[in-house]
Order: structure tokens, then C-alpha cells, then sequence
């Protein structure tokens, strides 16, 4: 099975905005994904470079960008690429 690839924007817009609170996301992951998932911290995706701040905070799931991402989006969007 392929790893999983999830880069949290650490950057300062992100980090405010929310992505401080997904920093432990890899704890809460089902036991059957841990060892697929990898998650890192990056210090900054560029992807609110443009000045579109309000889809804080960002990150990237296997090279998919999510937007606004909270818990749910990123659970959701691991699942979907473990599928594919």
C-alpha cells in the first residue's frame, strides 16, 4: 500500500487561522492508517501567496490542496486517496 502524504501549513497566516489545532492530527488517525499516513508540518505551502487568505489555513493531501482544512476535510480526503 502506498504512503499517504499530509503537509500542514505551519506558515503564520495558516498557523492563526487554524492549522496549530491539526498539528497532532496523526494521533487521531484509525490505528489501520498510521503506518500509511505520513504527516509533516511545512512551513509554508504559498498557496494564500495571491492574497486569498480567507481559504486559511491550507494544507496538501498527496499533492491535492485543501482549503479552510479542519479535521474532517483532511480525514476525508486521506480516505480518498487510500482508496484510489
Amino acid at each position: 500500500m502506498k504512503t499517504i502524504r499530509v503537509e500542514l501549513c505551519m506558515g503564520t497566516t495558516c498557523y492563526v487561522m487554524g492549522s496549530s489545532a491539526l498539528a497532532n492530527i496523526a494521533n487521531e488517525l484509525p490505528e489501520q492508517w498510521r503506518s500509511v499516513v505520513e504527516v509533516v508540518g511545512t512551513h509554508c505551502l504559498k498557496a494564500c501567496s495571491s492574497g486569498d487568505f480567507d481559504g486559511a489555513p491550507y494544507a496538501r493531501v498527496d499533492g491535492e490542496l485543501i482549503a479552510a482544512a479542519n479535521k474532517q476535510k483532511l480525514m476525508a480526503a486521506i480516505e480518498r486517496h487510500l482508496q484510489v
